[in-house]
């Protein structure tokens, strides 16, 4: 079984909302689907959920929210037109309309966007729509309620074979929407693939998985095959917004692996995150990724270099040899957790960040040519 989350970019017109069905209808053993609010079609155009904000923030100001609200409509109704579906939703857009003249709170008003878009996708997949209010449990304190999360879905999904399930909120005290934070709908969806023990958890959006530089440092940076729960989380921490931290958690402690994959090119093979790197693997030196940090505060003209991934200490020797060639001494090194940190001088990170993703390109391909003329 599988659960498929599907970002906004995959979401924000009808041509995208076709890619996604047929991804979905492509393979069986995808059953449960979770949705963002429609993203930006264009580059000056506005996601949902800030079009949402926005007319949040204007009511709260006693302003009119028509023109704003009538924009988000009209998004999601040509949506509708151009799958051409007999869906109505203009009882929700009269509740939500409802609620913002009488002062209900922000949360409940960003979800409307992924909860409409839920039931668009419902109906196109002709899959049963069940609402997240349904499954995700919050306490009175903002936190999640993992347990009853956990066994509300369990319970409420057992029936229901195929379902489209929205994104980013759930419930709290005294019956109130309450939202995670933004991205959170790759909460929903690790939340989803554990309650229902998926085998894989697919998050779908528009890039090819998960890239092994900073695309701030290599703009034309490769795509990470194979990496850990514990490497993604340190590369989330550092910038990388391909994953939600707060999603790592529950796919790590059930031991579902993950897949980032581009909603526009289903075909490639994505990243796949595991718990451990499969044993055929463990044997290779491997780095997942390069990023850069501010350091610590003591000195602004510091900048720490993160090299991410596991045996790193087999290829530290070309990585120093690199830095050295470059012109480059490091501040000092450091052997973390998860990854090797270097002081780097700030205004050397360009030239460091290209001289070590050129050595490990280069360690990797060598790796490669010896591992065929050992298989010739």
């Amino acid at each position: 079984m599988k659960v498929c989350k599907f970002g906004g970019s995959s979401l924000c017109n009808a041509e995208q909302f076709q890619k996604v069905r047929k991804i979905i209808k492509s393979d069986p053993f995808r059953r449960y689907v979770v949705v963002s609010a429609p993203g930006k079609r264009f580059t000056e155009d506005q996601k949902i959920t800030d079009a949402l904000y926005e007319c949040y923030e204007t009511a709260s100001n006693a302003k009119n929210t028509e023109l704003i609200f009538s924009r988000i409509c009209d998004r999601y109704d040509k949506i509708i037109k151009d799958l051409g579906l007999k869906l109505s939703l203009e009882d929700a857009y009269k509740t939500i309309l409802r609620h913002l003249h009488t002062g209900v709170n922000c949360d409940y008003i960003v979800s409307r966007g992924e909860y409409l878009c839920g039931r668009i996708m419902a109906a196109y997949l002709e899959y049963d729509f069940v609402d997240a209010a349904e499954l995700i449990v919050f306490n009175g304190d903002g936190s999640l309620n993992a347990e009853k999360t956990n066994s509300r879905i369990g319970e409420v999904l057992k029936n229901h074979y195929h379902a489209v399930i929205p994104g980013f909120y759930g419930i709290g005290e005294n019956q109130k929407i309450v939202t995670f934070s933004r991205g959170g709908s790759d909460i929903t969806g690790a939340l989803i693939a554990k309650g229902v023990c998926a085998d894989i958890y697919e998050n779908w959006t528009d890039v090819p998985g998960v890239l092994t530089a900073s695309p701030s440092l290599i703009p034309n940076a490769d795509k990470v095959d194979f990496m850990r729960y514990s490497e993604l989380f340190q590369l989330s921490r550092l910038g990388a917004d391909v994953f939600h931290t707060d999603a790592i958690a529950p796919l790590k402690e059930a031991g579902i692996p993950t897949s980032i994959r581009n909603t526009n090119s289903p075909d490639q093979s994505g990243t796949m995150i595991c718990k451990e790197i499969p044993e055929s693997l463990k044997s290779q030196p491997l780095f997942c990724g390069l990023a850069a940090e501010i350091g610590d505060g003591t000195s602004t003209e510091k900048v720490l270099l993160h090299l991410v991934g596991c045996q790193l200490s087999l290829i530290l020797s070309d990585v120093l040899c690199a830095l050295r060639k470059a012109g480059i001494d490091p501040l000092f090194m450091e052997d973390r957790t998860n990854d090797w940190v270097f002081g780097i001088k700030r205004q050397q990170i360009t030239e460091a960040s290209v001289a070590v993703y050129t050595s490990l390109v280069k360690n990797r391909n060598r790796r490669s040519i010896n591992e065929q003329t050992k298989a010739k």
